[in-house]
C-alpha cells in the first residue's frame, strides 16, 4: 500500500499543486471528486457498501500547513484499507 503521508508531504506550507496530486492519484485509483460550493474537494470512496461507515474526504483546495495534506492522505489511506477495491478475482455470490 502507498505510503500517502511519505508521498504527498512536503517540507514547505502546502500549496494546490500538491492537493492537485493527491486528487489526480485518488481518481485514478477510483475515487471520485467534485468540488463543493465553499471551494473544498470532497473525494468519495465508492467501495463503500456499509452506508453507515464514512466513505467521503473533504479537504480544502489550498493548505496553511503540512498537516492538511497529513491529515488528508492519512483518511484516504484509512478508508481504502477498510474498504478495499474490488480486484479482477474477486467473486460475486449469485
Amino acid at each position: 500500500m502507498t505510503d500517502w503521508n511519505t508521498r504527498y508531504a512536503s517540507e514547505v506550507t502546502a500549496s494546490s499543486k500538491e492537493y492537485k496530486k493527491i486528487i489526480n492519484d485518488a481518481v485514478s485509483r477510483g475515487w471520485t471528486h467534485d468540488t463543493l460550493n465553499n471551494g473544498h474537494n470532497r473525494l468519495t470512496w465508492p467501495h463503500v457498501t456499509d452506508k453507515s461507515v464514512k466513505n467521503v474526504v473533504v479537504f480544502p483546495s489550498v493548505g496553511k500547513d503540512n498537516r492538511g495534506i497529513k491529515n488528508t492522505t492519512a483518511d484516504i489511506a484509512r478508508i481504502e484499507k477498510q474498504w478495499p477495491a474490488p480486484t479482477e478475482n474477486t467473486q460475486v455470490d449469485d
